[in-house]
């Protein structure tokens, strides 16, 4: 409790300044002249008995020095001088203030948003079951002006049959849909995936289920899983919503369930859509 009172009193110090140097201005005086009362009732002048106390006192400015590090926080002490040198500075050149703080402004917001992408791609683990076995898949061309393409699902079905080491095989495909649910049309992002994407992922619906192996055939595809973020804001958080049928792009696709976690962009995939809930892997 010594300690907390202790730091309280050194901040509420830092924070009003002017009482306390004051105060300690006083005090100095009020030494200062009792010791040059000592000095003329030995018989010294008073200039004299006055110069003499001032000597024996030593350096005002050194006391206060020790006075402000000892009863208040000196950062706040600095910090302050530092602010108003800073808008002094900016009075008297407002030109080159703006362009100063515009140039940190830039530097600030791209590194932030660099280091946001560096988070979010090599720091942060993916919300997924042993990642460190997960891989995301394109394909080499020959094309120069082209690096990378999504693979080909002709590929793809050969990667199932005949890759022994890959123990789960699942395409992903951005694409956008047109929600058309409680009389709002809205343009949305989703993902059309595999059935099998779910198992290798090593996620379970919060509600419902996820995609049956038939329905990735042609006739069978309409069947969809809402992500957490489209079930609250448009849906309302409503469970019921599971086993409705809503439109998306002038179709009537099965709610099946609802997804907490996202889908990564992948590869290029098959029918069957989660919505709003595609993000890069």
């Amino acid at each position: 409790m010594r300690a907390i009172r202790r730091a309280w009193t050194r901040l509420a110090n830092s924070l009003r300044p002017s009482s306390h140097e004051a105060g300690l201005q006083r005090e100095i005086e009020s030494h200062i002249e009792m010791l040059a009362d000592e000095y003329v009732r030995q018989g010294m002048s008073p200039a004299d008995a006055a110069r003499a106390a001032r000597v024996k006192f030593g350096s005002v400015e050194s006391l206060k020095e020790t006075y402000r590090d000892e009863r208040r926080l000196p950062f706040f002490d600095v910090l302050g001088q530092d602010l108003r040198y800073a808008f002094r500075g900016m009075r008297r050149s407002p030109g080159f203030a703006i362009v100063a703080m515009l140039s940190l402004a830039i530097g600030i917001g791209a590194n932030t948003a660099i280091f946001s992408v560096v988070n979010g791609v090599l720091l942060r683990a993916l919300p997924y079951k042993e990642t460190g076995r997960l891989f995301a898949v394109r394909e080499a061309i020959v094309n120069p002006d082209l690096a990378s393409s999504p693979a080909n699902p002709l590929h793809i079905r050969e990667w199932k049959k005949q890759c022994p080491s890959l123990e789960s095989v699942a395409a992903v495909r951005l694409t956008a849909f047109g929600l058309l649910a409680n009389g709002e049309a809205e343009q949305i992002q989703g993902a059309r995936v595999d059935p099998e994407l779910f198992a290798a992922l090593g996620l379970e619906p919060r509600l419902g289920r996820t995609f049956g192996p038939d329905e990735a055939q042609p006739g069978k595809e309409l069947v969809v899983i809402l992500a957490d973020s489209l079930w609250r804001r448009r849906f309302g958080a409503d469970p019921g919503v599971v086993g409705r049928s809503i439109d998306l792009t002038g179709q009537s696709y099965m709610v099946v369930g609802h997804s907490a976690a996202a889908v990564p962009a992948a590869v290029r995939g098959q029918p069957a859509a989660v919505l709003e809930s595609a993000e890069r892997a």
